[in-house]
């Protein structure tokens, strides 16, 4: 037990040393701080998604989730408002939406999309990852998926679901684990170029309460 702790403070005290850049963050008081001006809220999707963010999408077995990316996938691609209601607001310099399909089959994946009607295909990048790993621990694969994502324009990136994604990165339940992951994604979308980045969750299928499912 004392060996596995000891290997996974090392591996965290190496993806800490690989992270470091030479950026110096800024000191302010609290005067100068607030003496700086507001810079108005924006959204990659109106009200939901503020520009630049990353969104946590988590619902229940069979409540929408497949539906919901195929309304987002639509409007990134056509421009139309998402669930008929919320404007987007794709980066123009990189107008592609990537989804990373953990779960589906590609068949299916497929019959989905054919059903969702979107009309600029060209601007939707899919990769089948199911029964696949992308071990983001590993800078050498890190340094190729932001470039593959570069290549194609991705402004909007779609991990779906974000417990595939993490399959071999640690325990899903340990924070730190979880934290170090996420940390590396963000260092993939800042490499990429990607502006936007939604995680697709699934809620806990044998949760007991309302808590558990949360978790």
């Amino acid at each position: 037990a004392i060996w596995e702790i000891e290997k996974r403070e090392t591996r965290r005290l190496a993806d800490a040393l690989e992270r470091q850049d030479d950026r110096t963050p800024v000191w302010r008081t609290l005067t100068e701080e607030l003496a700086l001006p507001d810079e108005e809220q924006l959204y990659a999707v109106d009200r939901i998604l503020p520009l630049g963010g990353n969104a946590l999408f988590a619902g229940m077995y069979k409540t929408g989730k497949t539906t919901f990316n195929g309304q987002l996938l639509k409007a990134w691609a056509d421009g139309t408002p998402f669930l008929g209601e919320f404007k987007v607001y794709p980066d123009p310099d990189r107008p592609v939406v990537t989804i990373f399909n953990y779960e589906m089959s590609e068949a299916q994946f497929r019959r989905w999309l054919r059903r969702v009607g979107i009309n600029n295909m060209d601007r939707v990048h899919v990769v089948h990852l199911r029964g696949l790993t992308l071990p983001l621990a590993l800078p050498d694969v890190r340094k190729e998926l932001s470039r593959r994502l570069a290549d194609v324009g991705t402004g909007l990136w779609i991990v779906d679901p974000a417990s595939r994604a993490f399959t071999g990165a640690g325990d899903v339940n340990s924070n730190s684990d979880v934290a170090t992951w996420l940390g590396q994604l963000d260092e993939v979308k800042m490499e990429a170029g990607v502006r936007d980045l939604v995680l697709n969750i699934h809620m806990g299928h044998a949760a007991k309460t309302d808590r558990d499912a949360e978790r």
